[in-house]
């Protein structure tokens, strides 16, 4: 049996037409990146980039550079057309929020629960799941509110119950 968390494929079509990747790969190109900058950084004032603070302070601009996502589009100035511009926008602006918002809520609560890192959180599921990959997804949705999407789910199964008259 096969167990996956999926993330982001609702941005598959516009991430094909403007990375030719999909949202699994960009995330696992994302992931890699921050392990690789965490592996190479010499600065010991500089915390790993997978540490639980540094998730709970994700930036925009941090998450876009590791993706290798621009989030700025430039725009001619409104009283001065010759002079561009550049602000935060862009089609793929909300999938780089929404990687922000999970890295934040995800660091937030393993500050709140003492873990250093996930990598930590994830070590001590393995040991409960004894090589259960159900009981570890279990365990990461069940405690880790972004990870929950079963409300979504439940209610929209309510709304469709609803449109089609069937309650």
């Amino acid at each position: 049996m096969s167990v996956q968390l999926d993330f982001g494929n609702e941005y598959d079509s516009i991430l094909y037409e403007h990375l030719d990747r999909d949202a699994f790969d960009t995330v696992r190109s994302f992931v890699f990146s921050l392990y690789l900058s965490s592996a190479t950084s010499t600065e010991p004032a500089l915390e790993d980039a997978l540490s639980s603070r540094r998730m709970q302070n994700a930036s925009l601009d941090e998450v876009a550079s590791h993706m290798r996502i621009s989030i700025v589009v430039e725009k001619p100035h409104p009283t001065m057309p010759a002079i561009m511009i550049g602000e935060k926008g862009g089609p793929l602006l909300p999938f780089v929020q929404r990687v922000v918002s999970v890295l934040r809520e995800t660091g937030d609560f393993l500050v709140k629960h003492s873990y250093a890192n996930l990598g930590v959180f994830l070590a001590e599921g393995l040991k409960e799941a004894k090589g259960n990959p159900e009981i570890l997804v279990s365990r990461l949705v069940r405690t880790v509110p972004t990870f929950d999407d079963e409300f979504t789910l439940l209610q929209q199964s309510r709304w469709s119950h609803l449109e089609n008259n069937q309650i």
